[in-house]
């Protein structure tokens, strides 16, 4: 859904700018907050400004560890894929919780 805001906002004729923050104002207003903190947080992660923190990335490490580190079907580097991916999920929800 952000990536189909963000492209009405890039409309050249400028109806839509500001799309997305409507939309996250409307729902704040409506009682519906944590949706609106959703779809900033992933569009922080969409535009690659989702900070993600140590700590968080050290638990992403140490689950994909726990339940594929014995995995040898796995390369190294899709391990490592999977904790980005872990780690970037567990900063979106931080991010919406807080």
């Amino acid at each position: 859904m952000v990536r189909y805001l963000e492209m009405l906002e890039s409309n050249p004729n400028g109806i839509t700018k500001g799309a997305l923050e409507r939309l996250c104002k409307y729902l704040e207003t409506s009682d519906r907050q944590w949706i609106s903190d959703e779809l900033r947080t992933e569009l922080k992660t969409v535009r690659g400004e989702l900070v993600i923190e140590n700590y968080i990335r050290s638990e992403a490490q140490q689950l994909v560890d726990a339940q594929f580190g014995h995995i040898r079907r796995l390369s190294d580097m899709e391990k490592m894929d999977m904790q980005k991916i872990v780690a970037q999920r567990m900063q979106h929800y931080k991010e919406v919780r807080v």
